[in-house]
């Protein structure tokens, strides 16, 4: 073992023979196989209404294929994704630590940068993997369901969506790395990492909270609510996940009928250079504090 190929190989290994690594695969497939199964749902819950007169307007159209990953993208990626790369990594460097296993590792003839830099790629791969698994497995439920095969635009859409949440998903990752070589615990790690992926989940909820105390609401203040908004969205927007939630949107047309492929990506561009700023800053973050510090 002499680079971090070799150590990136031996992690990768151990992965897919870990029972909870294919346990966690698993459970986030069948996650997002009902995610997409409730996109679909909704269609048939409001044609069932029309028909029994509850509603009034023309019927539903049937859902396009693109459409019935609406909840998986907007609402459950965010969180599911997150939690999925925490637990990949919230014990990297603690769980060697805690077995005893760091000491003899590093007495093969192996830099220390090299144990980081292997860590990260076979996490890195791995979420990668998932979720591309996981995105294929929802793709084929998404056809069976509408009956409608996904055109090149379809496909392009759905291959930035794993574009993009792999690299939310890194970011992740870099944080789960920050916490387990800075926390002595695997416990503490992963309680620390995932209340961070809470917050930045909740953040327009906690933004709103926020602007209630921070914008003046008096007798003369005017315009509060528009200017509360406004504080809201200025703050919400340096969470990763709500980043992340506005790219996929927007990637996947759900907010603008009609978009191009084109508009669509250059509308979005602007959330991916964030996430991508974002994961770099947790990757150098965790490289360094494993660098300094003593093991």
């Amino acid at each position: 073992m002499g680079s971090k190929w070799d150590i990136a190989s031996q992690e990768v290994s151990n992965y897919f023979s870990s029972r909870k690594f294919l346990l966690v695969l698993g459970i986030f497939t069948i996650f997002c196989l009902g995610s997409v199964y409730v996109g679909y749902d909704n269609y048939q819950s409001s044609l069932e209404r029309f028909a029994s007169g509850n509603t009034y307007g023309e019927a539903p159209s049937p859902p396009e294929l693109i459409e019935v990953f609406t909840p998986l993208i907007s609402f459950n990626f965010p969180l599911a994704a997150g939690l999925l790369a925490i637990i990949l990594s919230y014990d990297a460097i603690s769980g060697e630590r805690e077995k005893g296993t760091f000491e003899l590792l590093l007495s093969y003839p192996v830099y220390r940068d090299e144990v980081i830099n292997g860590k990260f790629i076979a996490s890195g791969f791995m979420v990668a993997l998932c979720l591309l698994f996981s995105l294929m497995a929802s793709s084929g439920l998404a056809i069976y369901l509408t009956s409608k095969i996904p055109g090149v635009s379809d496909i392009i859409r759905l291959g930035l969506v794993w574009v993009g949440t792999s690299t939310y998903m890194f970011f992740f990752l870099g944080l789960g790395v920050l916490t387990s070589t800075a926390l002595k615990t695997s416990w503490r790690s992963l309680i620390a990492s995932a209340f961070i992926l809470l917050v930045f989940v909740a953040m327009p909820l906690l933004s709103n909270l926020v602007a209630g105390f921070v914008v003046d609401s008096g007798p003369e203040a005017e315009n509060v609510y528009e200017r509360r908004q406004v504080f809201s969205e200025s703050v919400s927007k340096y969470s990763p996940s709500v980043a992340y939630t506005e790219y996929s949107k927007k990637v996947m047309a759900m907010e603008t009928e009609n978009s191009t492929l084109r508009e669509s990506f250059n509308s979005s561009v602007g959330n991916l250079i964030y996430l991508l700023g974002v994961t770099m800053l947790s990757f150098m973050l965790s490289y360094l504090f494993f660098m300094r510090q003593d093991i």
